[in-house]
């Protein structure tokens, strides 16, 4: 099974200590075998717009938060607590696709194409 988990928490401290106590990294903070971590700039809730100059009219809103992409096809770790929508691979069962909060991290599914992985 191939997870893809969409992570934010306040801060990029926070983040690290939940990729290692949930064994997505190592003590290096290096991904695991058969998981990749992926930070993610900014992520606009409002893009910025620009002039022809590239200067910018109207400043964009950022979401707070320091965010990472997850993809985890590892079997020994167990992502199901994080995983929204799609479907259950054991009951078959439509899963909820609102954001939730697991131990202060916020999971959700991506907003734009730019976010997929």
């Amino acid at each position: 099974m191939l997870y893809k988990l969409y992570l934010t928490a306040p801060d990029k401290e926070t983040m690290d200590a939940k990729l290692l106590e949930w064994g997505f990294v190592d003590d290096e903070g290096q991904s695991v075998s058969r998981v990749n971590v992926f930070p993610v700039g900014v992520i606009w809730d409002v893009e910025p717009e620009y002039n022809e100059e590239g200067e910018v009219v109207t400043p964009g809103v950022k979401v707070l938060g320091y965010h990472v992409n997850v993809t985890c096809s590892n079997p020994a770790l167990d992502c199901s607590e994080l995983v929204l929508g799609g479907t259950d691979p054991e009951t078959g069962e439509e899963l909820p696709t609102d954001t939730k909060v697991v131990q202060g991290v916020t999971t959700c599914l991506p907003k734009t194409p730019a976010l997929i992985v």
